[in-house]
């Protein structure tokens, strides 16, 4: 819109009016023309008059009059306009002759004006009342503006900051950190979104506080030259400290829990490497037919002992892994009913001593195969089929399978007639170190920690465990785990039979002796070729000077352990580099990451001939895996 020009007498008579104040004022030229200027709003009238006199009073020399007010448009409406206004003389007698005057519209800036009044005194509000602190400072990180909360935070005065750079108070510790992020952000220019960023600063009094800040440049919206920062900081003293201390409690615990690790693998290792022997070696003697009937039970009263202790060794260190929730899962298509008939086999004693019959039922259709880790099903297995066994006195145990395909889930029922349980007994049943009551540990024995790992490995394989019992009729135990259908290629094929590994040659790697006299005592009947070594050395010199079909390596060695001694195996060039090796330990957490460390297959101590006997059938020469670990290793 044009300004308004217009010129007056000393009277105020409007003599010329230019056409811009139809839009200023509604009114045309010809309706001002010849009438007073009475279009001032009646609120400004007394403030403009005074001015104008004080302008009159300095005579021909004046400058022009600059205002602003309000005036009325012929709508009744109010503008705001600035006026420049200058008295006109006449030259020679110096008399006032009248007013030249132009009239321009600023209503909007008025309003944006108006506007960033009220948003300042807000802004002013919170920043007085605001526990945190709200800064401005400019491209030089010099403040321009701190709120009154810096007085409570840092100890100072607005005034004594303002001028000062953000780096005076901060922690010279902190500040390249802080200036690199700065840095950062302006890179980012006018786009960038407030960062985040946490440094110490220095109270007054020189004691440190953290802060979290929230710094945002602010660019020009005209040239995008930066003009400030606006920051907002609050003090995270407390919460840093709360955080130092769970991280030094983390630390403090990971500590104990390495320190307890390493016990236990130690323990395993231990208890594991003789009771090798002991139960191997027992395990040989029950095959002989010489033995009278009290060395007979003799030998039972050391292998069921041994056994005993076993299991006791296994409950804790697996309790103790799982509450650690270091437990690995393998999973792998599994032949059920093998499975199931193994596990039973393994208390027909027990149960044809007692009189309990033991049987196995299908509920439904049940795949062949699953994917499933098989060494914690039959954990599990064992575990609640032993329990069954120990509480029943008379009747049966029964392994009922059942499929639920929708869900991929399997369920295993164990059904028992034994003593049963009332409702007060079955609340604290999977709890650690729980037994029906004290007198069970002491008539049956055990950890008390079998169904607190059943709860727990079914738990950890996607499932659930939970049981159905009444005192005097016995008790059914039910587990449901995720095992998916095996597709056909995931099934495993017949391998070599027992008659293949007549004839294999077989490199032991042990520093123990006594495994090794009993893999050879096992294998050697059987045609198996058996070389032994004390030493990763050893059996690397070995290697080079025979060809084996597989080496069963010991993991936990003195010098060269198994792991370092499988890596130069397996870097050198020659007729071992790339059969199967099997990992070979009495150390539980070893074992269960041999297999992503390179070896084919591994062998938990103590040994038991058939699963010694299993594993050469497996991997010799012409099995389906042999062929498998050759590829593998010679594309690796």
């Amino acid at each position: 819109m044009l300004d308004m020009v217009c010129c007056s007498d000393p009277a105020g008579v409007l003599t010329y009016v230019s056409p811009a104040s139809q839009g200023l004022l509604g009114y045309g030229p010809e309706e001002l023309v010849g009438a007073p200027a009475n279009f001032f709003h009646p609120d400004d009238f007394a403030r403009i008059t005074d001015a104008l006199a004080g302008h009159v009073s300095q005579g021909p020399g004046a400058a022009p009059l600059r205002l602003e007010f309000r005036v009325l448009r012929k709508d009744g409406a109010s503008v705001w306009v600035e006026s420049g206004l200058r008295a006109v003389y006449d030259p020679q007698s110096g008399d006032l002759v009248g007013f030249q005057d132009s009239l321009r519209d600023i209503s909007e800036r008025r309003a944006t004006e108006a506007r960033l009044a009220r948003s300042e005194m807000r802004f002013r509000l919170m920043a007085e009342n605001a526990n945190d602190i709200i800064a401005c400072y400019d491209p030089d990180t010099r403040f321009t503006f701190l709120s009154p909360s810096v007085r409570t935070l840092l100890g100072y005065d607005p005034e004594e900051l303002t001028g000062q750079t953000a780096i005076s108070v901060m922690h010279p510790g902190d500040v390249r950190r802080v200036v690199k992020a700065f840095r950062d952000h302006i890179a980012g220019g006018p786009k960038a979104t407030a960062f985040r960023i946490e440094y110490r600063a220095l109270h007054k009094d020189g004691s440190v506080v953290w802060l979290e800040t929230r710094p945002r440049a602010i660019y020009d919206p005209v040239t995008s030259d930066l003009i400030e920062f606006q920051d907002v900081a609050r003090d995270v003293t407390e919460r840093k400290a709360m955080e130092a201390e769970l991280a030094a409690a983390r630390e403090e615990a990971e500590s104990a829990s390495a320190v307890k690790s390493a016990f236990l693998a130690n323990m395993s290792h231990e208890i594991r490497t003789p009771l090798t022997a002991i139960l191997g070696f027992a395990g040989l003697l029950t095959e002989r037919q010489d033995l009278n009937a009290t060395a007979r039970q003799h030998l039972d009263r050391i292998t069921s002992g041994s056994r005993a202790l076993l299991a006791i060794v296994n409950d804790i260190l697996d309790f103790s892994k799982l509450e650690a929730e270091q437990v690995e899962f393998r999973p792998r298509s599994v032949a059920l009913r093998p499975l199931v008939e193994d596990s039973l086999a393994m208390f027909i004693p027990e149960a044809a001593g007692k009189g309990v019959t033991l049987g196995f039922e299908m509920d439904g259709p049940v795949p062949d195969h699953v994917m499933v880790d098989s060494d914690r099903l039959r954990q599990i297995l064992l575990n609640l089929i032993g329990n069954a066994v120990k509480f029943t006195e008379i009747g049966s145990v029964t392994v009922r399978l059942a499929y639920m395909g929708p869900l991929g889930q399997l369920r295993v029922e164990v059904s028992d007639t034994g003593v049963g349980m009332d409702e007060g007994q079955r609340a604290h049943l999977f709890k650690r170190f729980s037994q029906v009551d004290g007198s069970s540990t002491r008539k049956y024995g055990g950890t008390g920690l079998g169904l607190a790992i059943c709860k727990g490995l079914a738990e950890a394989m996607g499932g659930s465990v939970g049981v159905r019992s009444a005192v005097g009729l016995g008790s059914t135990f039910h587990v449901t785990i995720a095992a998916p259908v095996a597709r056909a290629a995931d099934k495993v094929t017949e391998g070599p039979s027992l008659g293949d590994i007549e004839g294999l040659r077989l490199l032991i790697v042990d520093d123990n002796s006594s495994n090794r006299d009993l893999a050879r005592a096992v294998l050697e009947p059987m045609g198996v070729e058996v070389t032994d070594v004390e030493s990763g050395y050893a059996a690397l010199v070995e290697a080079e000077a025979m060809p084996y079909d597989v080496i069963l390596l010991d993991i936990r060695m003195p010098g060269l352990s198994g792991p370092e001694t499988l890596e130069r195996l397996r870097s050198r060039p020659g007729p071992n580099q790339h059969i199967p090796i099997l990992a070979f330990s009495a150390d539980a957490d070893l074992a269960d990451g041999s297999l992503g460390g390179g070896f084919d297959d591994l062998i938990l101590k103590p040994i038991s001939p058939r699963d010694l006997i299993i594993a050469m059938v497996k991997w010799a020469p012409g099995g389906e895996q042999a062929d498998q670990s050759w590829l593998r290793h010679a594309q690796a």
